[in-house]
This record gives C-alpha cells, sequence and structure tokens, in this order.
C-alpha cells in the first residue's frame, strides 16, 4: 500500500493521472516490489483540465467520473482508497447479487438491483451536483457508453453517497489499525476537494507502518517469551511470571 501511495505520488507529481486503480492493475516482483501496470487510460491533466470522456472499472471509478466524466488526482485518490478497503476487506466492492459475506449491510436502490457491501458514505457534506445526476444523468450515460448493469447500479449507488462497509476491513483483519480505516474514509469521500493528497498520506502510512513493525516485533518477544516458560519447569515459569527470584536447587 505504501508503495501504491509512493507510485501515484510520482505521477502525480509529473501531472499525470491513472484513472484506473485496481487490484488487477498492481504487479508484484521477485522482491515484493510493486509495480503500477496499464497506463492506457492515463492523462496528463493541467489544474483547469478536468473535463474527460468517462472510463475505467466500474467499481474503482470516483463519483465525479462516473457520473459527470470529470477526473483529476482526487480520482486516482478515491480509486487508492476502494483498492486498499478490498485488499484489506478481502471482498469485491459493490458486489451485485446476493452472494456477499454476511458482515456487509444490503442496499436495494432504484434501478432494481441489489448490492451488498454498501454503507452510507463517511463524507460529512454531499455533493448536489451528484445528487441531481442520480436519475436524469443516467439517461445521458446510457447513450454515450455501453452502460452495463453493474455500472447502472454502482453509479446510483455513488450518487447517494454509499460506499462499502468499513467494518468488512477489521472483520476480515481483527488487527487492522483505526488510522488505516480512516485514511479509506477519507481517500473515499464524496467531495474530491476533501480527499487527501498522496502528499499527506505518504507520511501517515509511513507512521503506520512504524507502528505496525513495532507491534509486530512486541508480539513476536512476547510469543518467544511464552514458547521459554512452556519448556520450564511449571514452578520455575510461575515465579518468573511474577517476578520472583527464581533460587537455585541442586
Amino acid at each position: 500500500i505504501y508503495q501504491l501511495a509512493s507510485a501515484l505520488h510520482y505521477c502525480h507529481a509529473k501531472n499525470v493521472i491513472h484513472r484506473d486503480i485496481k487490484p488487477e492493475n498492481l504487479l508484484l516482483g521477485l522482491k515484493n516490489e510493486l509495480k503500477i501496470a496499464d497506463f492506457g487510460l492515463c492523462r496528463e491533466v493541467a489544474p483547469d483540465d478536468e473535463q474527460m470522456s468517462t472510463c475505467g472499472t466500474d467499481e474503482y471509478m470516483a463519483p465525479e467520473l462516473i457520473t459527470l466524466g470529470q477526473a483529476g488526482k482526487a480520482s486516482d485518490v478515491y480509486a487508492f482508497g476502494i483498492t486498499l478497503w478490498q485488499i484489506v476487506a478481502r471482498e469485491t466492492p459493490f458486489a451485485l447479487g446476493g452472494s456477499a459475506s454476511s458482515s456487509l449491510s444490503q442496499a436495494t436502490f432504484t434501478s432494481g438491483h441489489s448490492m451488498a457491501g454498501l454503507s452510507p458514505g463517511n463524507s460529512g457534506r454531499s455533493n448536489a451536483s451528484l445528487q441531481s445526476h442520480a436519475s436524469g444523468g443516467f439517461r445521458k450515460l446510457d447513450r454515450s457508453l455501453s452502460a452495463s448493469r453493474a455500472f447502472k447500479a454502482v453509479a446510483q449507488a455513488l450518487a447517494v453517497g454509499s460506499r462499502p462497509d468499513l467494518a468488512a476491513m477489521r472483520k476480515a483483519r481483527k488487527d487492522c489499525p483505526e488510522e488505516l480505516m480512516d485514511i479509506v474514509a477519507r481517500c473515499w469521500a464524496q467531495n474530491p476537494a476533501e480527499r487527501p493528497a498522496f502528499t499527506d498520506l505518504i507520511p501517515e502510512l509511513e507512521n503506520l507502518l512504524t507502528d505496525v513493525k513495532a507491534e509486530m516485533q512486541r508480539n513476536s518477544s512476547n510469543t518467544d517469551q511464552d514458547l521459554l516458560y512452556k519448556m520450564m519447569p511449571v514452578r520455575v515459569a510461575e515465579q518468573l511470571k511474577a517476578g520472583q527470584t527464581v533460587s537455585g536447587s541442586r
């Protein structure tokens, strides 16, 4: 995740947006180095140039891209948040049908399709322009795109601020840090202006990575100590655990 954030930070520093970040476009090398693949939809973007054709993969497309045809660096941040959720939760975002895990909340939208893994959006403000596109806007999309069942259902969900269930991250990984869940929630905010830039995310991820490594070392030390106690006579182990001095015996 840290490598992905660093790679996207580099792209954004060059004013290049990927527009199709998803797990399928992430490659791992022999030394676990991450590479972003498939730059077929990437584009160099200027601050005042955000009108683009709607493209990408349905489940990872930001609300402003899927309904308004607007994309910017914040759209990649949104896709990063969805990808991060998927990696930790081990679920498919916005999965259609009834085969989803019971940990995911259910919602039915006016399109008539059941959506799994949705919960109310975490942004404090709704985007009025997105809400206005929730009905009439789809007719325009249907004419300009080969709008699949999944596309229309995801677009309907995003228009009302729905997101995958954050609680699924904690269910899949009980040790999932609260800070990581907070990063995901901020990355997929409904309003693009509320999403953090990778310049801000990288220091947060570095601090989180340091904390996780320290916790792993503590847990490893505790495990080694417990194993040592099991190898000792019960009386000696109990004395050591209680902080008592163990007297020698002949």
